[in-house]
């Protein structure tokens, strides 16, 4: 399982991926400081914890969870609410 963690915030714990890496036998945890960096990552991660920006989330090919923790929307987003339900 590819596990990455897109550019962490400030108050991320920098060692998540080895601890991680170490409690989940078969874990490949990755953390990237710049989303450039994982750009090549992304294409085969199964699971991304934290925010994933826009440029790394059109090439992820197989992403299946993501857990992001501060869910909101990006700045200059707009949110359209459908009157039909």
């Amino acid at each position: 399982m590819s596990f990455m963690i897109p550019p962490l915030s400030l108050d991320a714990d920098p060692s998540w991926p080895e601890k991680i890496n170490r409690a989940v036998p078969g874990a490949v945890a990755k953390a990237y400081a710049d989303p450039k960096e994982a750009l090549a990552d992304i294409e085969t991660a199964d699971a991304a914890y934290w925010t994933v920006p826009p440029e790394l989330f059109a090439g992820a090919k197989k992403l299946r969870w993501i857990c992001a923790s501060r869910a909101v929307l990006a700045r200059g987003s707009t949110m359209r609410w459908s009157s039909n339900r």
